[in-house]
């Protein structure tokens, strides 16, 4: 369903249809709410950043939602950053609640993005580290000595954002062994 279609001719005249670049910013953290977006295609990476300057991910929108009504219409500043994304592998499925975070350890969170991203993928696969830093709320150094683990014990070849686990039932095993 086309917004636009549905739309009163009484505000049309209000609307513009925007393109945005990947990382191109939408909002701003603090920022005076001065629109509503109407997401039509691709992805919106909404994010908060911690008081150490990290961004962690909250929310992904999907086409058909809308970001930044509450803003707006509370008159209140941008709670959130949100920049246009597209993710080459759905993070959103693999990290989709917060409470997961809460749950597992990070190793443990990056094994399971690991093992379902080998599982769809036959060989090599790339892996953005610091997206999944974003994501998992840690510093992107933290991603770096979980994957300087994980190739130290043989259970991962990386080379420059691409990985293989070199032996899946055994890398399983690992996986849920952590905690």
């Amino acid at each position: 369903m086309n917004f636009l279609d549905y739309c009163p001719e009484s505000i049309q005249s209000f609307i513009q249809v925007l393109k945005y670049e990947p990382d191109e910013h939408l909002m701003r953290q603090g920022d005076p709410a001065d629109y509503i977006y109407h997401l039509i295609d691709g992805e919106l990476q909404c994010f908060a950043i911690t008081e150490k300057g990290l961004r962690h991910i909250v929310y992904i929108y999907q086409p058909g939602e809308i970001v930044g009504e509450i803003e707006a219409f509370t008159n209140s500043p941008i709670l959130t950053g949100v920049v246009a994304t597209q993710l080459g592998y759905k993070l959103s499925n693999t990290f989709a609640l917060s409470s997961m975070n809460l749950q597992y350890s990070i190793k443990k969170q990056f094994m399971q993005h690991l093992y379902h991203a080998q599982r769809k993928n036959s060989g090599a696969f790339y892996v953005d580290k610091k997206e999944i830093a974003a994501i998992l709320g840690c510093h992107y150094r933290s991603i770096n000595r979980i994957v300087q683990d994980l190739t130290e014990e043989g259970f991962i070849q990386y080379h420059k954002g691409t990985f293989k686990i070199t032996n899946l039932a055994a890398f399983h095993e690992a996986l849920r062994k952590q905690d």
